[in-house]
């Protein structure tokens, strides 16, 4: 009898099935976390542009003061160019929001009664969308500016 040196070449294809299956879910666990990673850095973007617009109208406390609503704008709406700060910063916050996030769009509106702004920004997360129903996220901020 024989003495059996090495291993056969059925241990070696079971060997190098159940390192496939490993990598198949080391990759699955890889295009996942980079899904993720696209989808909070969307989101980090969108607060940091809400937060923009914000920082633009305590800048410009003097309008806001005698026009609180000049910094109003509904969701799709295109800022008419003027010639007051506010449509100024409008305009740019909306280009940036269009440049630099996909599908991106801000809303502002004023609340007299409580004398707050909600600042809100919505962008497509077709990062999320394998995950979750909607591909449409927003971000909304409820500020005080004074």
């Amino acid at each position: 009898m024989r003495l059996q040196r090495g291993v056969s070449l059925i241990e070696v294809l079971v060997a190098l099935l159940v390192l496939s299956f490993g990598l198949l879910g080391v990759g699955a666990l890889q295009a996942t976390g980079i899904r993720t990673n696209q989808s909070a850095t969307m989101r980090s973007l969108a607060v940091s542009y809400a937060y923009d617009i914000v920082d633009r109208m305590r800048s410009n406390a003097a309008e806001l003061t005698t026009t609180p609503a000049a910094y109003n704008i509904a969701a799709g709406a295109t800022p008419a160019g003027g010639a007051s700060r506010a449509a100024a910063d409008l305009l740019q916050w909306k280009t940036d929001l269009r440049s630099f996030l996909p599908s991106g769009d801000g809303a502002i509106a004023y609340n007299a009664a409580t004398n707050q702004w909600a600042v809100t920004v919505t962008w497509n997360d077709e990062a999320a969308s394998r995950a979750e129903a909607t591909t449409t996220k927003s971000v909304q901020l409820n500020v005080e500016v004074f």
